[in-house]
């Protein structure tokens, strides 16, 4: 097992398995996948330049990533393929980019 960050990762058991498949069933609907862009929004994922105080949000998103099977070691190379795989939008005149 690898460090991710947040302390050891979950070992990959029988029970930790069944509990990645079933917490994935509710985020892979339409309204789970909103709550979890919500969760990660709320937990700062996405954010730069986090202060110490911001630390245990991160850390939280990225245990919930772990918890859907999404946030480990293993999957370093699927996580930049997705990654690389998303269209590069250029900024609209409000900065943001479009979808």
């Amino acid at each position: 097992m690898a460090d991710n960050g947040i302390g050891m990762e979950t070992p990959l058991t029988e029970q930790f398995m069944k509990e990645i498949e079933a917490t994935r069933r509710i985020y892979l609907t339409p309204q789970g996948k909103g709550v979890l862009a919500l969760d990660m929004l709320d937990l700062m994922f996405f954010d730069f330049d986090l202060t110490p105080e911001d630390l245990p949000k991160l850390n939280a998103a990225k245990r919930k990533l772990e918890r859907l099977g999404i946030w480990r070691h293993d999957n370093i190379g699927r996580i930049v393929e997705a990654l690389l795989s998303m269209p590069y939008l250029p900024p609209t005149k409000e900065g943001r980019k479009e979808e």
